[in-house]
């Protein structure tokens, strides 16, 4: 994931995070792209949907975590669909 997140976004680039009930909670600030842990458990969000915005709203990487059909419903495989917008 942070290859990716690099080839979108800029080091030092404040960045904005969407994830589940953000629209109860709000979105959430962070510094860069270095500021989020890739290790988190995928498990805690059923959702499994994670986006990051540039402050400009610009650009967006959505990564979409599935569990992988041949783990089942576990926590040992997710498949992450990633997709990349920008005007």
């Amino acid at each position: 994931m942070q290859r990716i997140l690099e080839s979108v976004f800029n080091q030092g680039e404040e960045l904005i995070i969407w994830i589940k009930d953000a629209d109860i909670c709000g979105m959430l600030k962070i510094p860069d792209f270095q500021s989020i842990n890739t290790g988190f458990d995928l498990c805690v969000d059923d959702n499994g949907i994670l986006s990051i915005f540039d402050a400009g709203l610009t650009r967006e990487v959505t990564i979409d975590y599935s569990p992988d059909d041949d783990y089942g419903q576990t926590c040992e495989g997710w498949i992450a669909y990633v997709t990349v917008y920008s005007e």
